[in-house]
């Protein structure tokens, strides 16, 4: 695993910024025995988790119902769509809580969840 994080950091030049924002990401999807009533912090790793896992099975559903051909309502596009727009916006905050400076990571995900919600 280290050598991975070698390349990642040779070929895309990470400042220290960068670095510690991969560590959060690898600490928030990585950490094993999340119990969510054990602390605020397991609390708040397994609600991130959880609406990645909701979005991902929205998404997953949304492609299925369109290559189907059948038409999909703004009201089912819009419960599709929260799942979304609340895991983004929890990983930033978690992001932000546990970093101490902004990183071109936080603006490529940023831009990444952006282009998610428009055509989701």
């Amino acid at each position: 695993m280290l050598g991975y994080q070698i390349i990642i950091t040779d070929i895309l030049k990470l400042n220290k910024v960068d670095k510690e924002i991969l560590d959060i990401l690898k600490e928030t999807f990585l950490t094993r025995n999340i119990h969510p009533l054990a602390s605020d912090e397991h609390l708040r790793l397994w609600i991130i988790r959880t609406l990645l896992i909701t979005s991902v099975l929205g998404f997953v559903v949304r492609v299925i119902i369109g290559l189907s051909g059948e038409e999909i309502s703004p009201e089912f596009s819009s419960v599709i769509s929260s799942p979304i727009a609340l895991f983004f916006g929890a990983l930033f905050l978690h992001i932000n809580n546990k970093s101490e400076n902004t990183s071109l990571i936080v603006f490529a995900i940023t831009w990444i969840s952006i282009v998610i919600s428009l055509y989701v």
